[in-house]
């Protein structure tokens, strides 16, 4: 709660001389996406969401500890600075995809960052509309693996035999979001892609939380590439 929090915060801070910035994964896969970021940083420590996500990191050999944590900033990727309620953290946000086609939750969830990171205007104009007053266009940063040279030919080619593609054929990636969200059209789509799979390699990637009556038929089709990879 609250003021707990605040207090156990400033009773730390007695105490710590030392400025403490963290990275805040409420998901392991925040770490994923921050990670072209951190070679350009000093080491930022990885505080995990709970148990499951710390163990889920730490198979991906990466530390990480569990809350409470009494930084003095914290980096993350999800609309969760409530979960820091000091008003002298730094509370630095990005989307965790770039997208623009999302329903945005309430303003007063972005507006309790310092500044939260976008990647277009388009969404900026949006979030404004919306009563968000912390947004900042960044667009996609360069640093990305598909943008900073990471994944070149010999890279792609390693990867399209790994998974046994054929190359006379053009691939095509079908993905969706979480269809607990609302905004899925997985059904449209999940049991027909046999139809496509004589002329495409067709590779599939779903959001971590669907649901298993979707994700199971796509595992089983002999002729779909299902990507299971975390980092996809």
């Amino acid at each position: 709660t609250r003021w707990p929090y605040a207090a156990a915060w400033h009773i730390t801070h007695l105490f710590q001389r030392k400025k403490r910035i963290v990275l805040y994964c409420e998901d392991a896969f925040d770490a994923l996406l921050f990670e072209n970021v951190q070679k350009h940083l000093p080491p930022i420590p990885l505080v995990a969401k709970n148990k499951k996500v710390r163990d889920k990191l730490r198979s991906m050999n990466l530390n990480a500890s569990c809350p409470p944590t009494f930084p003095d900033a914290v980096i993350m990727f999800r609309k969760s600075a409530w979960k820091f309620p000091v008003k002298q953290i730094t509370k630095i946000g990005f989307t965790h995809g770039a997208y623009s086609f999302k329903r945005f939750p309430k303003a007063y969830y972005y507006n309790m960052f310092d500044v939260f990171f976008l990647t277009s205007k388009a969404d900026e104009q949006r979030m404004k509309e919306h009563g968000v007053t912390t947004g900042k266009v960044i667009g996609y940063p360069k640093t990305d693996s598909i943008l900073d040279g990471t994944l070149n030919e010999d890279k792609q080619k390693e990867l399209a035999d790994t998974i046994g593609l054929d190359p006379k054929k053009k691939n095509i990636l079908f993905s969706a979001t979480w269809d607990g969200s609302g905004m899925s059209a997985i059904d449209k789509w999940y049991d027909r892609l046999d139809s496509l799979s004589s002329q495409y390699n067709i590779l599939v990637t779903v959001h971590s939380w669907m649901s298993e009556h979707f994700v199971e038929p796509l595992k089983s089709k002999p002729d779909i590439h299902f990507i299971q990879d975390y980092n996809i």
